[in-house]
């Protein structure tokens, strides 16, 4: 991939096109980044029942908090609404600056990205997450919403980068890679600090054990609560 530097960016994209195309994109990287870290968390069973092994509570509250954040960011992107900036807008703007070769192909792919929102990520944005409909509340409610699953976003993630990219190529812009943001977020440490502890509760796992560990390069350590071994 070759990289476009901004200057070459700005004289080449029309400039009705370009200040939303560059919000845009900043939005989508930063989006995309977190739905992978997302993802290498809580990638499986086993490192979701590690991670409730050891704080139920609080992983649960993380994941319920991110997988929202990711909704209302794909909300944002895909926003309907006029003048807000987003794949629409961006269409719209192409619809008008050209090349006119792509416009038809940058149509069909925001509508089928909109339909497939519609199924997914504007049910849970506008029934659940900024809006309380009681007849889906999950203690309340008749109605049950459509599940999130992680095929469904991937595939508006791929929508939604290619659709860019065709933009992108189209202007002279080039491609982003955009799953190529791979910068160490930390999830594989965490995950092998939790399995450590594990077998750290194997090793010791009576409470008189911490008189002799208050003794040694242990001595700072806060008496941990008691919790099963996890794969």
């Amino acid at each position: 991939m070759r990289w476009v530097p901004l200057e070459e960016r700005v004289r080449t994209m029309p400039d009705s096109v370009r200040e939303p195309f560059e919000i845009l994109w900043q939005g989508i990287t930063t989006l995309y980044y977190r739905w992978m870290v997302f993802k290498r968390l809580y990638r499986n069973a086993r490192r979701t029942e590690l991670l409730d092994a050891h704080a139920p509570g609080f992983f649960g509250l993380v994941g319920q908090i991110w997988v929202e954040s990711i909704v209302l960011g794909l909300a944002r992107v895909l926003d309907d609404r006029q003048g807000v900036v987003s794949i629409r807008l961006v269409v719209s703007r192409m619809e008008t600056a050209g090349p006119n070769e792509i416009v038809e192909d940058l149509r069909r792919r925001r509508d089928q990205l909109e339909r497939l929102s519609k199924e997914t990520v504007e049910a849970h944005r506008n029934k659940r997450i900024a809006h309380l409909d009681g007849e889906y509340h999950p203690r309340g409610g008749k109605r049950d919403l459509p599940p999130l699953k992680v095929e469904s976003l991937d595939r508006l993630f791929q929508g939604i980068t290619e659709l860019m990219n065709v933009v992108g190529v189209g202007v002279g812009h080039g491609t982003t890679i955009y799953d190529a943001a791979t910068a160490e977020s930390g999830e594989d440490s965490l995950i092998f600090a939790l399995r450590k502890a594990d077998r750290f509760d194997e090793i010791f796992p009576w409470p008189g054990q911490w008189d002799e560990l208050a003794k040694g390069r242990f001595a700072d350590l806060d008496r941990p609560q008691q919790s099963d071994p996890a794969p």
